[in-house]
């Protein structure tokens, strides 16, 4: 033996490289925002795509709301960003279509906050249980998230 891959080596090579582009090409085509918002990929190796920050509206908030930013700031900032666009290495962007209400509901939301979620959609990991919160702080963060996504264009 020569130590060169065999032909059905070289196809199944093929094959994985392609399935790779048609799966970063399926991520670049999603529409994370509102019409013109820039899209772009957090790192190398890491297919996250959604609204540029520059790009991030951010809806006058009052009552349950702007309490939920505030929670939101003091739980969730560190993985998923400031401006709900993720954090490279951390957290996947909220503001994407992913995220829409007919994909992850209000419901799905609060589970993953109160227990937990394995990872599905991005390549950063499961996500923790998020301790220390009440059904009324967790409202209101999806209602803060909720706000900014339909600000965004995402609904």
């Amino acid at each position: 033996m020569s130590g060169a891959p065999g032909a059905a080596a070289l196809r199944h090579r093929a094959l994985a490289g392609l399935a790779l582009v048609a799966t970063i090409a399926g991520a670049v085509a999603l529409r994370p925002g509102p019409v013109g918002a820039q899209m772009h990929a957090h790192g190398a190796g890491d297919q996250t795509v959604g609204i540029d920050p520059a790009d991030v509206v951010i809806p006058p908030l009052e009552g349950a709301q702007a309490y939920g930013a505030r929670v939101f700031a003091a739980k969730c900032v560190a993985c998923h960003g400031e401006l709900l666009t993720g954090v490279e290495g951390a957290g996947p962007p909220l503001l994407h279509d992913f995220y829409v209400p007919g994909h992850h509901s209000d419901g799905a939301i609060e589970a993953a906050v109160r227990r937990g979620a394995q990872a599905h959609h991005w390549p950063f990991g499961d996500m923790p249980a998020v301790k220390g919160l009440t059904g009324a702080d967790i409202a209101a963060v999806i209602g803060y998230i909720r706000s900014v996504q339909q600000a965004n264009g995402i609904r």
